[in-house]
């Protein structure tokens, strides 16, 4: 059984037999858009923690 996106699109397949999510295999396309969104979430992770912790919460002191 494959899980879909809201658009349709494939996402995980479920094994029926033993009931474990597998992930389906990503084409270089799709691995480069997880990249980068991967990438800007820990930009913005790294922005909300300067601005909440400043920037001494940035180095740890």
């Amino acid at each position: 059984m494959w899980l879909t996106k809201a658009n349709g699109e494939p996402f995980v397949m479920l094994s029926q037999k033993d009931w474990q999510v597998k992930p389906r295999p990503l084409a270089p396309e799709e691995i480069g858009k997880l990249s980068d969104a991967l990438l800007a979430l820990s930009n913005d992770f790294f922005d909300w923690t300067v601005r909440v912790l400043g920037e001494e919460g940035e180095t740890g002191s």
